[in-house]
């Protein structure tokens, strides 16, 4: 089953070696509605490592934005959208 989602971006810094580096990140985000992945069978929210296709069929990963972020949150205070957070998968 196909889902329909409507693309975004986030921006966030992460610090590496102890505050050493600062290393700006973007990530592809996507929004989805939560009836929508129900519908498509999916309960829980989607989790790393699952894939979200383009309509140019380029593939992304989902993954979070930092080493202890969560892989998504709602996007809306009636949890109603999914904001789910990919990078572009490399083979």
């Amino acid at each position: 089953m196909t889902v329909t989602a409507t693309r975004g971006s986030s921006r966030w810094t992460s610090e590496a070696v102890e505050g050493a580096v600062n290393v700006d990140e973007r990530s592809e985000d996507w929004l989805i509605l939560a009836t929508d992945l129900t519908e498509a069978g999916i309960t829980g929210g989607p989790t790393r490592g699952d894939t979200i296709t383009d309509e140019n069929e380029t593939v992304f990963r989902v993954m979070p934005p930092g080493s202890t972020e969560q892989v998504w949150r709602f996007h809306d205070r009636g949890r109603t959208v999914y904001r789910i957070f990919s990078k572009e998968r490399n083979s």
